[in-house]
């Protein structure tokens, strides 16, 4: 409900507060809805950077901060397609609200199926493996692979990343791998989100 409704809701009164402000601005006067619509769908992501730190600061529980930034996870998913579409109609595509319900549905579900297929495969191979170096380059391997495999199939390669990484995240580390090498695989990742979201 949040990543696709809340997400619709937040395109949607942004652009229109850009209407609004169009006419009260004068140098914001030639925005129409359309371009408004495009400027909503390119902010639309929410980002848990600040949400995150604000509840490790307040000790707030895991499960509640892992739920905050599985959701942003999947609004950047729903974001990027509607930002797709909604350009798409703005460059003169012309398609009607069953069609584009049709595309939504096309790009997010082809996403959500390679990542299951992808994460799934990647599961597999995990149990063969007792290798933590090895395991972690097989994940980052999904992870990158798994979203170049839906962009050239034309459908969302984030939400085939987000799939894929829940699914070797859950059932694959719970089922292939050992202690040891859970460690140090959320370790890494914990560091590279570090990273990159202190360069955000």
């Amino acid at each position: 409900a949040l990543a696709i409704l809340g997400v619709m809701l937040s395109i949607v009164l942004t652009a229109g507060l850009l209407v609004f402000a169009g006419k009260e601005i004068h140098y914001l006067a030639n925005i129409g809805w359309a371009l408004a619509l495009v400027f909503g769908a390119a902010v639309a992501a929410t980002d848990p950077i600040a949400v995150g730190a604000l509840f490790t600061e307040l000790g707030a529980p895991r499960r509640l901060t892992l739920l905050i930034e599985g959701e942003s996870l999947l609004n950047d998913g729903t974001s990027i397609v509607f930002f797709s579409l909604i350009l798409s109609l703005v460059m003169g595509a012309t398609a009607s609200p069953g069609g584009l319900l049709v595309d939504f549905g096309r790009v997010v579900g082809g996403g959500l199926m390679v990542g299951i297929i992808v994460g799934l495969l990647a599961a597999v191979v995990l149990r063969q493996i007792d290798d933590a170096m090895v395991e972690l380059m097989l994940l980052i391997v999904t992870a990158y692979g798994s979203f170049l495999v839906a962009e050239q199939m034309g459908v969302s390669g984030v939400i085939s990343t987000v799939t894929a990484g829940l699914i070797c995240g859950n059932y694959g580390a719970r089922t292939a791998m050992s202690p040891s090498t859970r460690l140090a695989v959320l370790t890494f990742w914990d560091y590279l989100g570090f990273a990159l979201n202190s360069l955000v």
